[in-house]
C-alpha cells in the first residue's frame, strides 16, 4: 500500500545547502534555477499523472514515478523520492490494486513538496 510520507522532513536542508553551495555568487543563484526547474517539472508531471489516471495508464504513471523519483532525490524531496521508489516498484511487480488511490496519494506529496520548495524560494528572495 502507498503511504504518504508525513514523518520525513520534506526538503532535506542539508542537500539544498550543498546545491546553494555549487555556485555562491551566480546571479540567479543555481540553487533558485533548480529549483524553479524542478517546480515546473512538477507542474509537468501532475497534468501527466491526471492523463494516466484517465487513461488507467499503469505504465505511464510508472514513468512519471521513475522521473520525480530521480529529481526529487537531487533537490532533497527525500520522501516524494521513496514514495516514487514505492509506487515504481508496485507497478513492476503487477500492482493489480485501483490505480487512482496511488495518483492521489503522489499528487499530494508533490504539492506538498511543491509548496515546502516555493516556500524556500521566498525565504532566500528567489523568484518564483
Amino acid at each position: 500500500m502507498l503511504l504518504a510520507m508525513p514523518n520525513v522532513q520534506i526538503l532535506d536542508t542539508e542537500t539544498l545547502a550543498r546545491l546553494e553551495e555549487l555556485d555562491p555568487t551566480g546571479v540567479p543563484p543555481v540553487l533558485q534555477r533548480v529549483l524553479q526547474t524542478y517546480d515546473r517539472a512538477l507542474d509537468r508531471a501532475l497534468r501527466e499523472l491526471e492523463s494516466a489516471r484517465a487513461a488507467d495508464d499503469r505504465p505511464a504513471v510508472g514513468r512519471v514515478a521513475h522521473t520525480v523519483r530521480s529529481s526529487s532525490a537531487s533537490v532533497g524531496a527525500l520522501g516524494l523520492s521513496a514514495l516514487c521508489r514505492q509506487l515504481e516498484v508496485e507497478i513492476r511487480q503487477g500492482l493489480s490494486a485501483p490505480l487512482a488511490p496511488r495518483i492521489e496519494t503522489l499528487a499530494h506529496e508533490i504539492s506538498r513538496v511543491q509548496l515546502a520548495a516555493r516556500d524556500f524560494m521566498v525565504s532566500k528572495g528567489y523568484d518564483v
